[in-house]
């Protein structure tokens, strides 16, 4: 028993006619009495009693429509579901897309900012950094301004602490 078969039994059912619900299926009439027959084999079971214009469907008939009724609506509510699902999958996909450009951006911006610090001059860069050969000359410099200062005190007297 698949969709399609009680799709067929439920319009029989409702119309109570089998050549009415071949037209309603746009179907030939042989066809469709083949499923129902097919059906009820399947089932084990009578579905209808045939007239010999109309039908009439049995108690097994009417609990099989209820049924067949309530499987058919999940059927369209689950299709209805997977189609929104796949419409916010393909939502997220997009978003996804969009957030991984401007990441790309952000990050094509940011290189170009570092290799441009990068470019810059050491001394532009880490202005606080002196060589050792600085470093010694300034501190020879520090040596030498601590003589010339001692000297000239002992040689003016304190007058010499006001000018340095």
């Amino acid at each position: 028993m698949d969709l399609r078969t009680l799709s067929y039994f439920v319009t029989v059912a409702e119309e109570l006619n089998i050549s009415h619900a071949a037209e309603k299926l746009n179907m030939s009439q042989p066809p469709l009495s083949y499923q129902i027959k097919s059906l009820e084999k399947e089932l084990n079971t009578i579905l209808f009693i045939r007239g010999k214009r109309s039908l009439q469907m049995t108690e097994a008939g009417q609990l099989l429509y209820r049924r067949a009724k309530e499987i058919l609506s999940l059927a369209d509510k689950a299709e209805e579901v997977v189609k929104e699902a796949e419409e916010k999958v393909e939502e997220v996909k997009e978003e996804v897309k969009e957030a991984a450009e401007e990441v790309k951006e952000e990050v094509k911006e940011a290189a170009e900012e570092a290799k441009e610090e990068a470019a810059a001059p050491a001394e532009e860069a880490a202005p606080a950094v002196m060589s050792y050969a600085e470093y010694d000359a300034a501190e020879m410099q520090t040596e030498v301004t601590v003589e010339t200062y001692v000297q000239a005190k002992q040689t003016w007297g304190d007058g010499v602490a006001r000018i340095y």
